[in-house]
């Protein structure tokens, strides 16, 4: 009434309920649950696509940035610092170094990651992300 739809009380829309004196039949259920299948199918297929889509997009999204590195063993790496929480936030100081290392690559676990030695003291890093890793641009010899 004047420009607005009018509230109606959710019950007087649906027909009245079952009495509970009598249990649904057999047939009644399976009826249903044919029913039931039948209208759910459809719906189903519709969310399948609409994942499978947004799926490819967000692959091509995160592919369009990415990097394919890979490291052999014997590698030297630095190992980007950061904080167990998110991996884009840095950990440290102000003044604080933003990458330790240099790490030799000892072993590859998988497409993944990668297991590490410190180079001067021998500390060793198992499992660490590729993306945390950042290849060394230039070579050193270490003094004994």
């Amino acid at each position: 009434m004047f420009g607005r739809h009018s509230r109606h009380s959710l019950s007087l829309c649906l027909p009245p309920p079952r009495s509970l004196d009598q249990h649904p039949a057999e047939n009644d259920l399976s009826d249903y649950r044919k029913r039931l299948l039948v209208n759910l199918l459809p719906a189903y297929v519709t969310a399948r696509e609409i994942l499978d889509i947004s799926h490819e997009k967000q692959a091509r999204q995160y592919n369009r940035h990415h990097r394919p590195v890979q490291f052999e063993p014997g590698d030297l790496v630095w190992v980007i610092g950061l904080s167990g929480i998110a991996k884009v936030k840095w950990r440290g100081k102000k003044l604080s170094p933003r990458r330790d290392g240099p790490y030799r690559i000892t072993q590859r676990l998988s497409q993944l990651t990668y297991s590490l030695i410190h180079t001067i003291t021998g500390q060793q890093l198992s499992p660490i992300d590729v993306d945390r890793l950042h290849p060394q641009d230039y070579s050193f010899t270490i003094v004994d």
